[in-house]
């Protein structure tokens, strides 16, 4: 199957705009409530009760080391958040919740581990620079974003799978 073939039949609908961006809300609210435990986790490992907040006007070194802790712990679950439930489901919850699948271009078949991983971590990265990714997905026809395009991936109505 040619990569235009799938955009031809009418069995691949491409996954509304606005229905991405509430998948992408819910799927952030879901991240948020999965950063609680991991927040808590860390402040505890650092225990920050005994460290004074002010010396001398810096912040001491273990809110710096908590800090950076946290930014990396939430990257990481934020991949591995979207990587694990492409390739097990083929959707994220949000993406479940809104009929959206995602697929593999021309093929559509299903996306495996390093597909997912690269549109994760290269393609939302280059994506989310400027919002490119989003202004890209508004121009096209098929409504893939810059992350799709890189990855060679189509987010559609699951209906149409």
């Amino acid at each position: 199957m040619s990569e235009n073939s799938l955009y031809v039949k009418d069995e691949v609908i491409p996954g509304k705009i606005w229905r991405r961006i509430v998948a992408s809300l819910i799927d952030h609210a879901i991240l948020i409530v999965l950063m609680i435990p991991t927040s808590n986790l860390l402040g505890s490992f650092f225990n920050l009760r005994d460290v004074p907040l002010h010396q001398g006007g810096e912040l001491p070194r273990e809110i710096y080391l908590l800090t950076v802790s946290m930014m990396i712990s939430f990257t990481i679950l934020i991949y591995v958040y979207f990587t694990f439930f492409h390739v097990l489901k083929g959707a994220t919850p949000g993406k479940m919740a809104m009929g959206l699948r995602l697929v593999v271009v021309p093929d559509g078949g299903n996306i495996g581990p390093l597909r997912s991983f690269v549109r994760e971590v290269i393609g939302k990265t280059v994506s989310g620079f400027l919002f490119i990714g989003f202004v890209v997905m508004l121009i096209r026809k098929d409504h893939r974003s810059l992350h799709d395009l890189i990855a060679r991936t189509i987010v559609i109505s699951s209906a149409s799978r």
